[in-house]
């Protein structure tokens, strides 16, 4: 989660680029199934700074097609190996760049932070009472049972540095 600009997609490539599954660009499906939050792939395409694309190993960069170019983003297409039935959401990032020191804070559970899952929401297509009951019985299962890590990254950092760090303390726990 986090802002336009922020680098979430550039990120999420960085770390695909090593492994790791791409869910999603900008929107992903979020289901209650028997107590655990399971994110769904989202659509193959995503935008990112060409900057951060060409940054990557040729071999990295390689694995997507480009679709076009548009005021600096590159639209990729994503092939989809994730797995059909989503995955059980154990953090939720919230990048931010910030002219301060790069940091990464993070809680478990998510106590004390509902603004920032229910900010990361499309509240517009809360339209019935059980949609406004759904998305709070998710948003209050990932506040009981997710990391959330606020993730804060200076000006001329590259989103496969965040990308590094982030998996760093994935395979740490630290």
């Amino acid at each position: 989660m986090g802002s336009t600009g922020a680098g979430k997609s550039s990120v999420a490539l960085h770390l695909a680029a090593t492994g790791a599954w791409f869910m999603s660009d900008d929107v992903s499906a979020l289901e209650l199934r028997a107590g655990d939050v399971l994110a769904h792939p989202g659509g193959a395409v995503a935008s990112v700074d060409s900057r951060e694309l060409d940054r990557m190993a040729p071999e990295a960069a390689g694995r997507w097609e480009r679709l076009g170019e548009h005021d600096g983003e590159v639209r990729v297409g994503i092939g989809r190996d994730g797995p059909p039935d989503g995955l059980p959401v154990a953090a939720v990032y919230v990048l931010s760049r910030r002219a301060q020191a790069a940091s990464l804070e993070g809680r478990l559970p998510c106590v004390g932070s509902p603004e920032l899952l229910l900010s990361g929401t499309f509240n517009a297509y809360v339209d019935t009472p059980d949609r406004l009951i759904r998305q709070l019985e998710v948003c209050g299962r990932l506040a009981e049972t997710a990391t959330l890590m606020k993730v804060t990254v200076p000006p001329g950092v590259h989103a496969g540095e965040v990308a590094d760090a982030l998996a760093r303390r994935h395979e740490t726990g630290t």
